[in-house]
């Protein structure tokens, strides 16, 4: 039923009548009761809807244009109900049962007044996920759970002689607005104000860390006895920083650096409530340096003997933070110049020392480190195939005395064979002579074959020379 502007007039009226005599709640045709506190509050509203029915309630609820709900009966809601608007809800000495949430989902002023409030089977009754103005007047609330929960830093409770079954039910969670407490309980009441986050506070807003390195950010969130606190940390490049909660301090926040570079961490606290207020939020900037590089395998001299041939002065070095690159020096003094290093393992071929000099070309994430120099020597081969200079004169000598001594003994056995050829030679012609001289008659015939006689002697002689 809908009490429309027909009934105002007749509210009105029937409002100054109660407030001058000051009368308990009036009753309405069909057994409904209004409040004096109903009917004035109904003074501003459009409408006033009567519900005595889940579904009308619902319906209620949905109807924007609506701002005064009046209960004609009991009602028993399966579900959560969502108030999103100004709203004032009159039990009107009825009862509401729920088994959920009575849930506030948007900025809005909720009054619940004049009858009782069973138990729902979920955490508590009234959960605000915005900016809520609550107040509860002449209620009898029954629950073993807490009867309000709203989080947001701008909301508010109001209790204006309401009755709790336990103590339990005095529990709620604001924060630090003013809150009107004027309420009664069956047991010695407990009244719990849970003050909610309203702001992040850290003790260093910048940080300077080396690759691989880590400290340690303590962030606070305030007021510090606040309750069902909530912070979400946000990094703004992961793959420069990251982080970890320190698992031995409460507050702290380990950040690492995985890159060089520089990011923020944004630190934002709340109290659990849907919506993350950027307001209550700290940033902590954070700047990644290069490491110093390292080398873990140092290049070292090669043990060498002159060949001829070019050899590697030195072993190859390594390191994981970037790139060795070598050079050859004119001393272990002095470095040679940048460009003259390269990554080629520097060679020698001639006998004698080398400076070899090494250094890491670091990485994005490393620093070039400091040259360092190398000592490798090319020794002498013990047992050389080219000759002393001594030695050659030596055997030159020797040779030319050899040979002038064999010169010399073919030279005695020349003179030998020339004296023995003109001996035989001589002999042979007297011989000749004679004969002829003795026979006188075969002297034709003995000159011919004194002849061939010469002939062959003198062919005897020449080999024997030969030999």
């Amino acid at each position: 039923m809908t009490i429309r502007n027909s009934w105002k007039k007749l509210i009105a009226g029937t409002l100054a009548v109660l407030v001058v005599a000051g009368a308990a709640p009036a009753a309405l045709g069909g057994g409904v009761k209004l409040f004096d506190t109903a009917i004035v509050a109904s003074a501003d509203s459009s409408t006033i809807t009567v519900v005595s029915t889940t579904d009308e309630l619902y319906a209620a609820l949905d109807d924007s244009s609506v701002s005064y709900i009046l209960f004609a009966g009991d009602i028993t809601i399966g579900s959560s109900i969502y108030i999103n608007r100004d709203l004032t809800v009159d039990l009107n000495g009825y009862t509401l049962s729920h088994s959920a949430w009575i849930l506030f989902n948007a900025d809005c002023k909720v009054t619940f007044q004049n009858g009782t409030i069973n138990k729902g089977s979920g955490s508590g009754y009234f959960y605000g996920y915005a900016t809520v103005k609550l107040t509860l007047k002449d209620l009898n609330l029954y629950t073993s759970y807490s009867v309000v929960n709203i989080a947001n830093s701008a909301s508010s409770v109001t209790l204006d002689n309401a009755y709790f079954e336990s103590a339990y039910d005095y529990s709620f969670a604001y924060n630090d607005n003013e809150a009107t407490v004027n309420g009664t309980s069956r047991d010695t009441p407990v009244s719990t104000f849970t003050r909610n986050v309203t702001g992040v506070t850290l003790d260093k807003t910048e940080m300077e860390l080396t690759y691989g390195e880590s400290d340690t950010v303590s962030v606070t969130l305030l007021p510090f006895d606040a309750e069902n606190k909530r912070l979400t940390v946000l990094v703004g490049d992961t793959d420069i920083a990251d982080y970890e909660f320190d698992q031995t301090n409460p507050n702290g926040i380990i950040v690492t650096g995985k890159k060089a570079g520089t990011t923020t961490i944004t630190f934002t606290g709340d109290s659990w409530t849907d919506t993350i207020d950027d307001d209550i939020s700290a940033v902590l900037t954070v700047t990644v340096n290069k490491a110093d590089s390292t080398v873990t395998v140092a290049p070292t001299a090669n043990e060498l003997t002159y060949t001829g041939s070019g050899q590697d002065l030195v072993a190859k070095g390594e390191t994981e933070d970037g790139t060795i690159v070598y050079a050859i020096g004119e001393s272990a003094d002095t470095a040679p110049n940048a460009d003259a290093f390269s990554e080629n393992i520097p060679g020698g071929t001639e006998a004698g020392d080398y400076y070899v000099w090494y250094k890491v070309i670091g990485d994005e994430n490393h620093n070039d480190s400091e040259p360092v120099s190398v000592k490798v020597t090319i020794a002498e081969p013990e047992d050389s195939s080219t000759p002393d200079s001594s030695e050659t004169d030596s055997s030159t000598v020797d040779s030319s005395e050899a040979e002038s001594s064999e010169a010399e003994s073919k030279a005695d056995e020349s003179k030998a064979d020339s004296k023995s050829d003109s001996t035989k030679t001589d002999s042979s012609s007297k011989a000749a002579s004679a004969a002829t001289t003795s026979n006188p008659a075969t002297g034709s015939a003995a000159a011919g074959v004194s002849a061939t006689a010469l002939a062959a002697a003198a062919l005897i002689v020449s080999k024997k020379k030969d030999e």
